[in-house]
């Protein structure tokens, strides 16, 4: 069999992923999600997948951005038959040329398929066969957050994530105190910035009676974070701040939790220098998504089989998908994933 020549390894397909649930942030009518892949093939044209999925209102780049570099960048990409863990010095220093966090977590995504492929990953796999997930719950009436909290209990999740806002924190408090929670149940609220420091201060306190594992972002000042952080026992976990901040600097904040989401953080193996600084300093990461395809959410959840310790991660977004474009579809609403049974996974028409 001929080799395929190294300037013909390297493409990438252009998608619209379509959501079952409008997100706000999104542009139109928030039903659709511009995402891309890249595609690195080894020598025989076998492809290998990563996901390009900036996110509207939160990504530096969009997703023409990260394909133009990606135009300007391919001619480079070693070849990846030449992938091992841990990466090369080779791949170390072109991964670091990559401007856009997006593309270069798409290229890693493509890494990860390989190794997988390969059973790079599997002794890694037989010492952590499976990785929890918490649940993601939005914003709604009372009732409503009772009926997610329950129908996810009853799921066998133990750790809800809920989106709050000054607006609904109130009723937020209300369904979790009416809900039947178990003893194991772990709460993470996720407040997107949205209070004032002294919106916070004043209803931080009425969190106290509840199994809060954090509050992620709570205020709209973060440089305000370091005393939030010490002023109160309601443990906070940052996401923006990890991108618009030094990591030098929230290091030493004393931070209980540290949220990385690949596509805007630029990277999966290129954050585990990163995760380890962060449990250096006493903190834990939550990896999580932002509403990738199937193809991406494998990736992150392959990530966690390297990391020394992982709690549950953030992968619930795949219940918002309507056709998550793998073969077999990523697992939707689940509290346990079998990273076995992600080895498998391939993008729909990776053969054809």
């Amino acid at each position: 069999m001929n080799e395929i020549p190294l300037n013909e390894r390297v493409s990438a397909l252009r998608i619209s992923l379509f959501l079952s649930t409008p997100l706000s942030f999104l542009p139109g009518d928030g039903m659709q999600r511009d995402i891309a892949f890249v595609i690195i093939r080894d020598a025989t044209g076998t492809p290998y997948y990563g996901e390009i999925a900036p996110l509207s209102r939160f990504s530096v780049e969009t997703v023409g951005d990260a394909l133009h570099e990606l135009d300007s960048v391919a001619f480079a990409i070693p070849p990846i038959e030449t992938v091992s863990l841990p990466l090369s010095p080779i791949w170390t220093s072109f991964l670091r040329t990559i401007v856009c966090p997006s593309l270069r977590c798409g290229i890693e995504g493509a890494i990860l398929d390989r190794l997988a492929s390969t059973g790079a990953l599997r002794d890694a796999i037989a010492k952590r066969p499976t990785v929890s997930c918490n649940a993601l719950i939005m914003e709604g009436e009372e009732r409503e957050t009772i009926r997610d909290i329950t129908h996810r209990i009853d799921r066998g999740f133990q750790t809800l994530k809920i989106k709050i806002s000054p607006q609904s924190l109130e009723s937020t408090l209300r369904a979790l105190r009416a809900s039947n929670l178990p003893p194991t149940a772990r709460i993470r609220l996720d407040a997107n910035r949205s209070f004032t420091t002294q919106e916070w201060t004043s209803v931080a306190n009425d969190l106290a009676s509840l199994p809060i594992e954090y509050v992620e972002e709570p205020i709209s000042t973060p440089g305000e974070l370091p005393a939030i952080i010490k002023s109160n026992g309601i443990p906070i976990a940052i996401d923006e701040t990890t991108r618009d901040t030094a990591p030098d600097e929230w290091l030493r904040w004393g931070l209980r939790a540290v949220v990385l989401k690949p596509s805007l953080n630029g990277g999966l193996l290129s954050l585990l220098p990163l995760i380890s600084m962060i449990e250096k300093s006493g903190a834990y990461v939550t990896l999580s998504s932002s509403f990738e395809s199937g193809v991406g959410l494998r990736s992150l959840t392959l990530l966690t089989v390297l990391l020394d310790q992982c709690g549950a991660i953030g992968v619930d977004t795949a219940s918002f998908i309507i056709n998550d474009l793998t073969e077999p579809h990523f697992p939707r609403s689940t509290p346990n994933i079998d990273l076995r049974c992600l080895i498998s996974t391939r993008y729909i028409g990776a053969n054809q």
